[in-house]
């Protein structure tokens, strides 16, 4: 949304101005850093600006970088555009849908640790918005819902009865 120009963010921001603490100085510097890295990122919105640090805002004087990037949206937005952005989260949420999609209805152990994976991941999605991403817990997260929800799926194809063996067996009579 504040990629289509709304601005979302001063709503809360101003709600936060009314706590003065160490936590509202730390909330409204995150918040201006990225904003202004999205105004950058806007610059290149399909495909980003691509690693070694070209999202980032520098001083045009002193050539330091003076952005925080401390979100793990807008780092993803900010050096892959919005394909990576929706190639990032659309693949993990597709794990998430495909493990719902496959499993049974009956509580059995391998449905519990699938679940139990499947909520760690969607808490640590939802903590990658605000925060910075580790690539690898996440990735490990999804793979391992996605390929036991598939491993599911092939068992449940090998239970399953043919033609022969579902029709009763020919008996020849005698006459």
């Amino acid at each position: 949304m504040r990629s289509a120009g709304t601005r979302t963010w001063r709503r809360p921001s101003a709600k936060s101005g009314v706590l003065r603490n160490p936590a509202n100085a730390s909330f409204q510097t995150r918040v201006k850093n990225e904003e202004a890295l999205l105004t950058k990122a806007d610059q290149k919105p399909f495909l980003g600006w691509g690693g070694w640090g070209r999202n980032r805002i520098f001083d045009t004087w002193t050539g330091q970088d003076i952005s925080v990037t401390d979100g793990g949206w807008i780092i993803q937005f900010g050096c892959f555009g919005w394909v990576g952005y929706l190639s990032f989260f659309g693949l993990l949420a597709l794990a998430q849908f495909r493990s719902l999609y496959l499993m049974d209805k009956e509580v059995t152990s391998s449905n519990t640790v699938r679940g139990g994976l499947a909520l760690l991941l969607a808490v640590y999605v939802i903590d990658c918005i605000p925060n910075a991403i580790h690539m690898s817990l996440i990735f490990l997260l999804a793979g391992s819902i996605s390929s036991s929800a598939l491993a599911l799926r092939g068992v449940k194809r090998a239970r399953l009865p043919t033609n022969a063996q579902a029709s009763p067996p020919r008996v020849a009579v005698a006459q």
